[in-house]
């Protein structure tokens, strides 16, 4: 073997456990989000721990790639460093969200589990981050992606190594650095069209990895002490610049994180002398936090989302939070000590390893199919909160009739009767706050004696356009997509023979505001209302009327686990009352849409009629409204549908538009 392209023997670097530190205390503070400790780039540290792991494991892999059982001792190590601490929290979990989580949680829960057992939680969650899916920072095993992302590149990184091995250590380090750069590509297109699968393909994370292992099997330098410093110190530089000046707002991975892993292979690459850098990162404090940093990651995650979950809040007080720091490295530490450790370096018999280890995983596994099949153990609750809990129910609507869609447009749902043949038509169009009217929409219009139309259009606001109006957030396919509907449903308009008596346009107006991202002057807030009056007008040309729906008034949390805590199923906390603490800006919006109302115009604001001094009903005719945080239920009682229909003055709407 040419050692100029291997760092073996290993050598425990001190510095590496210190660079974990820092890794992991970025993580955790970046969650945790405590008042003046926060760190907006500190997910970051994830892409610092992929360059590490990159580095370690490839300088095992080239040390060992040539004794017996290369792939089968490589895969042991490694299920043995990874898997019991990971099973532990898994199993913890399981337990804590019986507690806690609603039976419609806790069967996601269990899924996310059987994920998580499979190194397959990348896709899980890939999978299931669509716009109705839970929200991803209340994900008990959310953080277990990027152990995910690591394994599955161990998965093929070492066959890639034993194939190619043969052939040298150079052609080795350029298949590296052809992941690297083949990844790094794909990173960026990705997160700039596709955010989601940016973040979680292994695809569009192997090139950290890679980079790592690169430095890995290259040759080292012989740097001089200054040359050695100022690397070592833009390294520093770098990762703090990727912790402090990144956001969530940024595209990423791509590009950006470039900062994070240049940075972090900066700090790993060996040099010969022990710098001012090295010295501080191998300090006694953080090399103790470096060895508890994959405990610490592993337990930190679910203890915040439970407590946030039990709270039903996204911020937390600065003590809460330190206390549930503080605890997080509790648990670390003793699953350090007497998980990782003893399951790791062989402290334990062979025999009580295996038993334990797979005794665990079938524990675990059998626990998620029980909970999967029952429905995340429903019969906890009573009838009525098993409906609540259940949000695929709650979003089930099905028109009573299935007509076929107009001629001319591609995509949306019809009801009631032909749309040619009919005396009167409706056009509901935005996202799914257009789509949580349909039922009441259809409710009304059934009530009449005349044959009717409906259409929902449904899935981009109206005023998305890609040009004037875009969603940086959602990347740029969704904005394309937006304005290929939009223009679709224009041209659908302008050339039908058989145009609708009545537009309503409703989405999440509010929601918008703080997303959206304008080429025009005004300020975001003002965006959506400006327009939604250019687009009204533009209608008015082509239709009779026209209305606006403002958003519905939406909690700070998901109010179904309150509801249901009232029934004695599940622990929860602080479950204020609907329409106190809706910002000013909710009412300042409903407030300039409503002066957009006109003869051809009508501005319908569910926020006047349900709340009254700043405090919302959630209840009509004895029945609970609400889906989810601002969704309404879509299997409402007809009962109800006619008793909010009548209080937000959609019967009078349509009902003064019918012919």
């Amino acid at each position: 073997m040419d050692r100029s392209f291997s760092t073996s023997p290993l050598d425990h670097r001190a510095d590496i456990d210190g660079l974990r530190a820092f890794a992991v205390l970025g993580v955790v503070l970046y969650h945790f989000k405590l008042p003046g400790l926060s760190i907006p780039g500190g997910f970051t540290g994830v892409d610092v721990f992929f360059v590490i792991s990159g580095f370690l494991i490839t300088q095992i892999l080239v040390r060992d790639r040539d004794q017996p059982r290369f792939l089968t001792n490589f895969l042991i190590r490694r299920f043995r460093r990874i898997f019991p601490a990971l099973i532990t929290v898994i199993g913890a979990s399981l337990i804590a969200g019986y507690f806690i989580l609603t039976s419609h949680d806790y069967a996601g829960l269990a899924e996310q589990s059987r994920a998580a057992t499979f190194a397959l939680s990348n896709f899980y969650f890939l999978a299931n981050t669509g716009y109705f899916d839970p929200a991803a920072e209340l994900q008990p095993l959310l953080h277990t992606w990027s152990l995910a992302v690591e394994e599955q590149f161990y998965l093929v990184w070492p066959v890639i190594i034993l194939g190619f091995a043969r052939f040298g250590p150079r052609v080795l380090l350029a298949i590296a650095l052809g992941i690297v750069a083949t990844s790094l590509w794909y990173s960026e297109l990705s997160a700039t069209n596709d955010p989601t699968t940016a973040f979680y393909a292994p695809w569009s994370r192997a090139w950290e990895l890679a980079l790592g292992a690169a430095l890995a099997m290259s040759p080292r330098l012989a740097l001089a002490f200054s040359t050695a410093t100022i690397l070592k110190v833009s390294g520093v530089i770098l990762v703090a610049t990727s912790f402090l000046w990144l956001d969530e707002k940024v595209l990423f991975p791509g590009l950006n994180a470039l900062y994070a892993c240049l940075g972090a292979a900066l700090l790993v690459l060996p040099v010969q002398h022990k710098t001012i850098v090295c010295r501080l990162l191998g300090t006694t404090v953080l090399q103790a936090v470096g060895l508890i940093s994959y405990s610490l990651y592993l337990w930190h995650w679910p203890v915040l989302v439970y407590y946030q979950h039990y709270q039903n809040a996204s911020t937390l007080p600065l003590l809460a939070g330190v206390t549930l720091i503080a605890l997080s490295v509790g648990l670390a530490t003793l699953s350090y000590f007497y998980i990782e450790k003893p399951f790791r370096y062989g402290t334990w018999s062979k025999s009580t390893n295996q038993l334990a280890g797979f005794g665990s995983a079938f524990a675990v596994l059998v626990a998620a199919l029980l909970i999967t099949q029952t429905g995340g153990l429903k019969d906890r609750f009573s009838k009525a909160s098993q409906m609540l809990s259940d949000k695929d129910a709650a979003w089930h609507w099905r028109p009573s009739t299935s007509p076929e869609l107009p001629k001319g447009l591609r995509q949306g749902t019809a009801f009631g009767s032909q749309w040619n043949a009919s005396v009167y038509k409706v056009l509901v169009w935005g996202d799914s706050h257009a789509a949580h009217l349909t039922p009441l929409v259809e409710r009304v219009l059934n009530k009449g004696n005349k044959a009717y139309a409906g259409v929902l259009y449904h899935a981009c606001p109206a005023i998305v356009d890609n040009k004037q109006v875009r969603i940086e957030t959602k990347g740029e396919g969704y904005n394309v997509t937006c304005a290929n509907q939009r223009a679709n449903m224009l041209n659908f308009l302008a050339t039908t023979e058989h145009k609708p008596d009545l537009i309503v346009l409703a989405s999440s107006w509010y929601s918008l505001a703080l997303k959206v991202n304008s080429q025009a002057p005004d300020a975001p807030e003002h965006v959506v209302a400006n327009e939604l009056a250019n687009t009204a007008k533009e209608l008015a040309k082509l239709v009779p009327q026209v209305a606006i729906v403002t958003q519905l008034p939406s909690w700070s949390f998901d109010p179904v686990p309150c509801q249901i805590a009232s029934d004695g199923g599940i622990a929860r906390s602080n479950c204020e009352v609907l329409g106190n603490n809706l910002m000013p800006l909710f009412w300042e919006q409903n407030a300039r849409l409503l002066a957009l109302e006109n003869n051809n115009l009508r501005v319908i604001s569910p926020g006047d009629q349900l709340c009254d001094n700043a405090v919302c009903t959630s209840h009509i005719r004895g029945e609970f409204l609400y889906r989810d945080q601002s969704h309404l239920r879509r299997n409402l009682s007809p009962t109800a549908l006619d008793g909010l229909a009548t209080k937000l003055g959609l019967d009078r709407l349509l009902n003064a538009n019918r012919i």
